[in-house]
């Protein structure tokens, strides 16, 4: 991401009212700096390495499953 790193982009996501309800996954291969991980903490879900392309699609699946279990049906 050329002009925001992850954090910035997980701080801009879960304080807009917009779009404070999208779940985010995070997965990095980097060292997580530990001055920031209140940011990571706005993360619906950590994986940490090993993970397989089947192991994300299950995380991101249980997370819709579980948010759309507890949304209010019109």
């Amino acid at each position: 991401m050329p002009r925001m790193d992850g954090y910035e982009l997980i701080r801009r996501v879960k304080t807009s009212p917009e779009w404070r309800d999208v779940p985010i996954v995070v997965m990095t291969a980097h060292r997580i700096d530990r001055d920031r991980i209140d940011i990571l903490n706005l993360a619906e879900s950590r994986l940490s390495k090993p993970f397989s392309p089947e192991l994300i699609a299950e995380q991101v699946e249980s997370m819709l499953d579980r948010r759309y279990a507890t949304e209010p049906t019109s």
